[in-house]
Formats: structure tokens, C-alpha cells, sequence
């Protein structure tokens, strides 16, 4: 039976430790010959890399209330889970 259709191939390279994962790199270089030490820290990064412009970068992260927000409600909550 080939490994395509053999479906205990998979649990066995497992097992074995010769399964590969797909990496996604999440390190970047930073000044000094550093890199970053986290997801958050690169997501940071590069958005300051991106958005140089400082009112952009306000709008992007103030938080925004309105009048007229009102709480999620669990029925709300439970309704998107189910799509």
C-alpha cells in the first residue's frame, strides 16, 4: 500500500520525528544586528517599517467610541461561531 493511501504513514513519521512543519519565519533584523524575539514584537516592527506616518498610525490604534456602541450579547457571540 502506498503512503498516499496508507493512512497509519503519516502517524508513524510522526512517531518518528521525520515530519516536517512549515516554519514561518517570524524573526526580522533590527539596528544594531539584533532581531526580534517575538511575533508581537515583529508585527510592531514592521508596521512601523510601513506606517511612517504619524497620524495614520494614531488612527490605526486609538480605540474609537461612538454614542451609540453597545455591549456583543452572547446570543450575538454564539451566532458567529456557527457560520
Amino acid at each position: 500500500m502506498s503512503s498516499s493511501l496508507n493512512s497509519w504513514s503519516h502517524v508513524f513519521n510522526l512517531a518518528k520525528g521525520k515530519v516536517r512543519t512549515n516554519r514561518i519565519e517570524t524573526k526580522l533584523r533590527i539596528p544594531e544586528d539584533a532581531v526580534t524575539s517575538s511575533i508581537l514584537e515583529t508585527m510592531h516592527t514592521t508596521l512601523d517599517h510601513l506606517i511612517t506616518d504619524e497620524n495614520v498610525w494614531k488612527l490605526i490604534t486609538e480605540k474609537i467610541y461612538t454614542s451609540d456602541d453597545a455591549e456583543f450579547i452572547q446570543k450575538e457571540i454564539n451566532q458567529t461561531t456557527e457560520i
